[in-house]
């Protein structure tokens, strides 16, 4: 609106922000009238708060081969069932189950 005084409603340069995403050093433009730094500075910091957290690892093991890490494990073949095993334990294969091949999922430490 003219009348306002205010003629000029702004452009973002969402380019440098998303290469600047990927790791380039944005010290040189960070400042620059159009580069959304806020925008980039919050998406840092959900790129970093989600590595941060603990992710647990997608391993899978056939029933009857050995468990690969301590912790629980589960399997869809008994749901809401989450049992304790040793590396080197031979997980089961619930032959009892109207399942198929069971696969063992591990679930965490905790």
């Amino acid at each position: 609106d003219l009348r306002s005084g205010i003629s000029y409603f702004g452009y973002w340069s969402w380019e440098a922000a998303a290469v600047t995403w990927f790791g380039i050093d944005d010290s040189s433009y960070r400042e620059h009238q159009f580069y959304p730094k806020d925008l980039v500075d919050f998406a840092k910091a959900q790129d970093q708060q989600l590595t941060e957290e603990s992710v647990v690892e997608r391993i899978k093991v056939q029933g009857g081969g050995q468990c690969l890490k301590t912790g629980y494990w589960s399997t869809p073949a008994q749901p809401g069932t989450r049992r304790y095993f040793t590396q080197g334990d031979v997980l089961p294969t619930l032959p009892n189950a109207d399942w198929g091949i069971v696969f063992w999922y591990f679930s965490g430490e905790e």
